[in-house]
């Protein structure tokens, strides 16, 4: 049987890391230390809960979809793996499940279980396409074991623009199965690009229980992947979130998918009650505490006992929230601004820091990367470094932007968010603008730097001749923007844009205001004066409406 196939897609946030079964889910015993790319092969026991379903007949058999351990009686597929042409559940006979396989081509009974079927549930709307999901009881139950265990559920509130994992024997970019199991990670997209994509497939389908995934421009999951599972990791645990079901056939007639397609996915929350009745599962919700932004944001996890002469150096990890933005350039690349981590998935900086300044346009998406955990623009340390490209961007015109990254960021002592500040500033609040500029009117530094700016007064700011003079960016102040600087001091200057200005409260340290990008990074600024912020606390609300977190 042809697979539906491929893309991903799920929903999150609120899970359940203690709902049912014994041992515990969501939770791999052996797990190899790896990054996730596409089209990676996995290692036996990366993913435990995930099920192979095979069709024979007297003379043939064959692996035709994936399917999710959801408890030892329990696994959950597309309806459409286990259905005849007539949209019916096949014969009993003719399924098969195997769990704790690898290797197709090596079936090795230490390891994996093989299974009859015991009982079929397809969902009584399946048509074809919609209410395609349906559950495997098989003939006995299974042995959990470290190489076989169940997956978590219910994940509640929307993640579009998440990323998540999907494993399977399915067609590779080489146009064959992968005898091994492998994995890729992709985004949630939300249904207006999905549909723009291809409105005839996608426009009759998408819908509560329905949802789109994948990339449109390359591969993602195809062929012998439908019916897999969707995982997304919470509270240290996998979550099932989707069921692979539908993609684009191509053109050529093979019913194969076609690789550069976005693809559909069952929704698993939207049926969790279904599943519940019907399994006599008790699928109780938990609400992770951290979905994606620590709790302890904003929160310095190295300090330093060496002596700094210059109150303008910073040390490595003093400001782990930092980020670097960069443009490709043919095969090389250049620094445009600095950035603040905000969330796992989300870098905050100036809209003009992304603007092509030879014609106003602003950079495609797909020619731009992200770096934290660095100090040294010139010399990479390899041990703290992180790069992430960007998937897409959001922007408030000539004002803010927000970087959305392909895959999540991780938290480590180098890595970490900042807060954001959810008061307004006040004349003579004190911050700290933290980036690779000038802070004496030379041109860019190498070393992460820092200098201490006072908000101003509107009346005194308005005053400033540097404030008077500049309007290309609509320097006018109003409650989007405030003023910093000190008039007789050294000032923010060329290659702090983008970056941000951080005040302290307690411990933690919070995202008050972005520094605007220089017109020219190269051209060196007047160090004696006033300069104008973008206020992010006036941006708070869009803000959240774009990365669906609350702050």
């Amino acid at each position: 049987m042809q697979l539906k196939v491929i893309v991903i897609s799920v929903l999150l946030a609120s899970i359940s890391c203690d709902h049912t079964s014994s041992p515990e889910c969501g939770i791999p015993r052996n797990v190899a230390v790896s990054l996730i790319r596409y089209g990676q092969n996995t290692t036996r026991g990366d993913w435990p809960w995930h099920a192979a379903i095979f069709h024979r007949n007297s003379t043939w058999i064959e692996n035709v979809c994936g399917g999710t351990i959801i408890s030892q009686k329990f696994i959950v597929t597309a309806a459409h793996c286990v259905a005849g042409n007539n949209k019916l559940s096949l014969p009993l006979k003719r399924v098969l499940v195997q769990v704790g396989l690898y290797d197709l081509d090596v079936l090795n009974p230490a390891f994996s279980q093989k299974r009859d079927v015991k009982r079929i549930l397809m969902h009584e709307g399946f048509s074809g396409i919609e209410n395609d999901i349906a559950l495997i009881e098989p003939s006995f139950p299974i042995v959990f074991n470290n190489y076989v265990l169940p997956v978590c559920m219910n994940l509640e509130s929307d993640i579009t623009g998440e990323l998540g994992t999907v494993v399977g024997w399915g067609i590779t970019e080489n146009d064959r199965i992968s005898p091994v199991l492998r994995k890729v990670e992709i985004p949630v997209v939300n249904t207006s690009t999905c549909l723009e994509s291809d409105r005839d497939l996608f426009g009759q389908s998408l819908s509560n229980g329905v949802i789109c995934a994948g990339y449109n421009d390359k591969a993602t999951v195809c062929n012998g992947d439908s019916g897999g599972g969707m995982v997304f990791k919470r509270c240290n645990k996998w979550f099932l979130g989707a069921i692979v079901s539908f993609t684009r056939k191509r053109p050529d007639g093979s019913n194969k998918c076609h690789t550069a397609s976005y693809a559909a996915f069952v929704r698993v929350q939207h049926y969790i009650s279904w599943i519940s009745d019907n399994t006599g599962m008790s699928i109780k919700p938990f609400v992770c505490k951290d979905p994606g932004n620590s709790l302890q944001c904003g929160k310095r996890k190295i300090e330093t006992d060496n002596v700094i002469t210059d109150e303008r150096e910073t040390f490595h990890g003093e400001w782990p929230w930092n980020a670097a933005i960069y443009l490709r350039k043919g095969s090389s690349h250049i620094y445009l601004c600095g950035g603040t981590i905000i969330h796992r998935r989300y870098i905050l900086t100036t809209e003009n820091c992304i603007q092509d300044r030879t014609n106003s346009m602003n950079y495609a998406p797909n020619k731009l990367f992200v770096r934290v955990g660095i100090h040294n623009l010139d010399t990479l340390n390899s041990d703290t470094m992180q790069q992430y490209d960007v998937d897409k961007y959001y922007v408030r015109t000539l004002k803010i932007a927000l970087l959305a990254l392909q895959t999540n960021i991780s938290y480590t002592n180098y890595v970490q968010p900042a807060c954001l500040y959810t008061k307004k500033v006040i004349t003579g609040d004190l911050g700290t603008v933290v980036g690779w500029g000038s802070t004496q009117g030379i041109d860019l530094s190498s070393e992460l730097r820092k200098t201490t700016i006072s908000v101003i007064n509107v009346n005194d700011c308005s005053r400033s001749r540097r404030i008077r003079r500049r309007t290309k960016y609509n320097d006018a102040l109003d409650a989007e923007k405030f003023c910093g600087g000190f008039i007789y001091g050294s000032i923010i200057c060329s290659g702090f844009g983008g970056g941000g200005v951080f005040f302290r409260s307690g411990d933690r340290w919070f995202l008050g205001g972005i520094v605007p990008v220089a017109v020219d990074l190269h051209v060196n600024c007047v160090t004696k004066g006033n300069r104008w912020i973008m206020n992010v606390y006036h941006f708070l609300p869009w803000i959240a409406e774009k990365t669906r977190v609350s702050f």
